[in-house]
Formats: C-alpha cells, structure tokens, sequence
C-alpha cells in the first residue's frame, strides 16, 4: 500500500521585512488523526478558527495555543520553514538587473522550500507528497510559474511531488491554521533575531526534541539562488537548488518511519 504525504503550508510577514514560509508535513491517516481534537479545541473558542497572531495577544491566547502544538508536537508530524528578507531580497533583483516581479518573496519562498524538503536529509521525504497551499499565499503567480518549475526539477523529485499544489481556505482545511501557529513563531524569532539559534517554541512547550527544519536565506544565498536561476533560464536546465552552506537557520532531524 502506497502511503502519502501531505504537507499543509501558510506565510506570515512583517511589515516588509520578512516572509516566513512554513508548514507541517505527515501522513494522511495522521492528519485525518490530528483533526477532529483540533476541531474540539477550537469549539472550546466559540469555533472561531486558530489565529496565532489573535491568539499572542492574550495570556489566555497563549494558552490556548500551547494546547493547540501540543497536538502537533505528539504526532509524527515535521515542521519546516523558510524565511526571506524582503529588503535583501529587493537589492538583489535590483543589484542584477532582474524584473520586479522577482522582488515578491513569495514567488522565491514557494520554490525555494520545495527544494528544501527534498534536497534535505534532515527530513526524510522518501514517499509521494501533497502539498496544500493557504488559499491567500499568491495563488494566480504560483499556478503560472508550477509548470516551468516542474519540467525544470530532477526526475526524482518529480516522482515524490504527487501533484501542482491545491489551494484552500485555513477556515476549512484544520492543518492549515497549525501552518499558521508554525508560520508565526518563525516570524515572530526572525525579528528578535533569535531564529538562527535553535530557538523557535518556548522551551515549556516541548515534549522531546526540535521536529523543525528552519532556514533563514541572508543575501550571499539570495544572490547565489537567483544567479543560478538567471543560468537556468537561459540553459532552459534545472532550476535553482540552495546548498544547506548557502541558508542557516536551526535544524531539527525528522525521520519518518517506512512506509507501509
């Protein structure tokens, strides 16, 4: 039996100066598993869907949304993360003369952790996975650029790509409103500038050990990433591939078991 992937992703900015791209990635019988307790947590709220950034302005918020990874953080489940510098990234369109439409980080996060999840041994992404896009994360420019990016991939990775990514509303879609708690965090540590160690829930939130693989792009990776893009383009050959030399950030180690 063919066991798959999903991975449910959402962004967070702030104020211009950084997109966090992030999100969780199980199997499906774990996500069918996780909603229906998500569901009663929200219902404990009036049914009101989960919000982080509603839920950080409150001590009851925060609670409430400690209860909330909780059901994440015992599950199989792995979280991973992007997050882009909109100014660095901006000076370096600007720097190589590339159109403007570059400058939305958005169009390089999307693609940029997609090479993440599959060029990382840190997640062990062996089996098909289905991606699943908040419905406000740039659909139009993401569905106009999937056609160039996967005929530009590895045949290998291809093969464990199940499908162009769906979009849905986190209203509907449970594991979306958990991209949203991880996608905040990341955001939240890029601006006290604690991302990079490690440091991204607080520590009495954990039960074991960091299950997320974040990456922080500084302008050397942005460079590099969009000069190879700029040689693809022109070779019509892969797409950019960020090395792990090229991006830091804080590196959880994930395994998932063997597919049945």
């Amino acid at each position: 039996m063919l066991v798959m992937l999903q991975a449910f992703f959402d962004g967070s900015t702030a104020d211009g100066e950084v997109l966090v791209f992030a999100g969780w990635i199980g199997r499906t019988d774990t996500w069918l598993d996780f909603n229906d307790p998500w569901q009663s947590l929200l219902d404990e709220d009036g049914g009101r869907p989960f919000k982080m950034k509603r839920a950080a302005k409150t001590a009851n918020g925060m609670r409430r949304a400690r209860r909330h990874f909780e059901l994440i953080d015992k599950r199989p489940i792995a979280g991973a993360g992007i997050a882009v510098p909109i100014g660095d990234l901006s000076d370096v369109v600007d720097e190589l003369g590339l159109p403007d439409a570059l400058k939305n980080p958005f169009y390089f996060a999307w693609r940029t952790m997609l090479t993440l999840c599959f060029s990382t041994d840190h997640l062990n992404l062996r089996e098909p996975v289905d991606f699943v896009f908040d419905d406000q994360t740039e659909r139009v420019r993401i569905e106009k650029a999937w056609d160039y990016y996967y005929s530009t991939i590895p045949r290998r990775v291809r093969k464990l790509i199940m499908s162009r990514p769906t979009f849905r509303r986190d209203d509907d879609v449970l594991p979306l409103q958990a991209a949203d708690l991880l996608a905040w965090w990341g955001r939240h540590r890029y601006v006290e500038g604690t991302l990079s160690q490690a440091k991204l829930f607080p520590e009495e939130w954990l039960s074991g050990p960091n299950k997320t693989t974040f990456a922080i792009v500084p302008k050397a990776g942005l460079r590099a990433a969009l000069l190879k893009d700029m040689q693809a383009s022109v070779a019509h050959a892969r797409t950019h591939t960020l090395k792990l030399d090229n991006i830091k950030g804080s590196w959880g180690s994930f395994r998932f078991p063997a597919g049945a």
